[in-house]
């Protein structure tokens, strides 16, 4: 998706997100956090667990991977939380280079956080040079319907493994197999 400017950012957006977004706003308080890092792997994680997913990593291997990535100048870390607790509903990893911002990680409570959120980080891209954002992956019905709503296009994009072994190929072709007959 374009991010042409701070408001043109929510234009792609559906009226319905747009909405929640501008209305839900004053309901939260975001930061870029710098020692975010620990709470998003857990939003992340909780995320994944509602959804049934298995999980990529441990909670201290996925903080520990976006603590590099953010010294490395690589990923910017924000989170969102209600202005009546203190404790985050949300938080995103976006990865950036260049003038693109990669949606990468990131997790919330079942809500409006998310929305939130991501409305409040697209103006602070936009003031620090980011003009495009890939919102990468729509693997699944819930998360391809979630981020169809910030607009942009959904471009198919493929992915290559390899393997060693054939036995590992098997049992990956075998699993992929059982997702997709059984959800």
């Amino acid at each position: 998706a374009s991010l042409d400017g701070a408001e043109s950012a929510l234009k792609g957006w559906s009226q319905r997100t747009r909405r929640t977004a501008r209305n839900e706003r004053d309901r939260f308080v975001v930061q870029e956090n710098h020692e975010a890092a620990a709470q998003i792997a857990r939003t992340y994680i909780q995320s994944l667990r509602r959804q049934r997913h298995r999980l990529p990593a441990s909670h201290e291997r996925i903080t520990r991977l976006l603590d590099a990535l953010y010294q490395r100048g690589l990923a910017r870390l924000f989170t969102i939380t209600p202005s009546d607790s203190s404790e985050p509903s949300g938080g995103l990893a976006m990865l950036t280079a260049g003038q693109e911002a990669y949606y990468w990680l990131g997790g919330s409570v079942p809500g409006s956080s998310m929305t939130v959120l991501i409305g409040a980080v697209l103006p602070v891209l936009c003031e620090s040079g980011i003009r495009t954002i890939d919102y990468v992956g729509a693997n699944t019905p819930s998360i391809a319907e979630f981020k169809r709503q910030f607009g942009g296009k959904l471009v198919t994009y493929y992915g290559v493994e390899k393997y060693n072994r054939p036995e590992l190929r098997m049992v990956e072709h075998a699993r992929a197999l059982r997702a997709r007959l059984y959800g």
